[in-house]
This record gives C-alpha cells, sequence and structure tokens, in this order.
C-alpha cells in the first residue's frame, strides 16, 4: 500500500546543493509503464528531475528535485541554490516495510545570495 504526505511550504526555505551533475526531463508513466510524454507544470513548462542535498527547517536531506528549470550545463562544484515562489515537500512510501522516498519540488530556483 502506497502512502504519502504532501507539504506546501515558501520556496524560499528551500536551499539545496544538486548532487548530480545534470537534470533529466521527468517521464509519464501509465500503468506503471513510461510513456515518451513528459511531465510538465500548471504553466505547460516541462518538469526536470535531479538528485540534490536539501536544507529545509534547519534538516538536512538527499532527495529527487523537481523544477520546470534544468540544472545549468557548467554547474559550479558546491554551489548552493534557493527556491523561488513555492515549493512542496512530498514523503512516500510505497511498500509495506520501511522504504521512504523524499522529493522536492520548486517552483524555480536561483542561486543562493551569500
Amino acid at each position: 500500500m502506497t502512502s504519502k504526505i504532501t507539504l506546501k511550504v515558501p520556496g524560499n526555505t528551500v536551499r539545496f546543493v544538486p548532487t548530480a551533475v545534470e537534470s533529466r526531463a521527468k517521464a509519464v508513466y501509465q500503468n506503471g509503464l513510461r510513456t515518451d510524454r513528459t511531465q510538465t507544470d500548471e504553466k505547460g513548462r516541462t518538469l526536470f528531475g535531479f538528485a540534490a542535498t536539501v536544507e529545509l527547517g534547519g534538516e538536512r536531506f538527499a532527495a529527487q528535485m523537481t523544477s520546470p528549470t534544468p540544472l545549468p550545463e557548467a554547474l559550479p562544484l558546491g554551489v548552493v541554490f534557493v527556491g523561488v515562489g513555492t515549493a512542496a515537500l512530498t514523503v512516500l512510501n510505497q511498500r509495506e516495510a520501511f522504504d521512504l522516498r523524499v522529493g522536492v519540488a520548486v517552483e524555480d530556483y536561483e542561486p543562493a545570495k551569500s
């Protein structure tokens, strides 16, 4: 049985460092199978996914990020980004056992100011 909880938070409370070197367009799945379509947001923009270390509420954790903005191609090592607009933290458990997956979706992001 799948259990899921999503919490909306202000985007500027989400800080993250990408741990992936590139982002990928998120595919649409039907009946557990990948289709050739990509996920879009409410504005019709393609959504991209990438792994990151996230800081939210004073806690740090690994998460799968989602944003309509792909990672820059020439991404400096250790650059910190901050969310813009709204964000959503989703925790998903897809099995009976303890198998949590954490995702953070941001409306957009920009480099954090020092």
